[in-house]
């Protein structure tokens, strides 16, 4: 048996650590950019959403997505910095994130549990290590299964 059937039969995909699957060159928005450049940024990149992080660190404050910057245009607001509408975007202490360490397992599970598109990968101490999507893990299952 080869390695890879020997792992798949030890239990595959699933108990691997998510550093292994993550991307960890994430785009982020900072307070500090206005909304119609986050939305250029979404619409260049194909991506639903991005980590509001402190400026010139890794440091997450939250996560702003599609929604909030539609809601943040409709009221005048895209060439208005994402700083005026902080209180409005769901903070790091509101959103579901995992460790690196965590099994891929344990993350499909907060993902069934939880109406959530994207996981960020933090540290102890709030810092950005990557991200997994909803799309990403359907690719894996994919490649695991082929």
């Amino acid at each position: 048996m080869s390695e890879e059937e020997n792992e798949k039969k030890e239990g595959g995909i699933g108990d691997k650590e998510v550093s292994t699957i993550m991307i960890g060159d994430v785009d982020c928005f900072t307070p500090n950019m206005t909304v119609r450049e986050c939305i250029e940024i979404l619409l260049n990149k194909g991506i639903s959403g991005a980590p509001l992080v402190k400026e010139n660190t890794k440091k997450v404050v939250g996560v702003v997505g599609q929604k909030d910057l539609i809601q943040f245009a409709a009221v005048g607001g895209m060439d208005k910095a994402l700083l005026v509408f902080i209180n409005k975007i769901k903070k790091i202490d509101e959103l579901i994130v995992a460790a690196k360490t965590e099994t891929i397992k344990e993350v499909i599970i907060k993902f069934l549990k939880n109406p959530v598109r994207r996981l960020l990968v933090i540290d102890d101490k709030g810092n950005l290590e990557g991200i997994i999507t909803r799309s990403q893990l359907l690719k894996i299952f994919l490649a695991d299964n082929t």
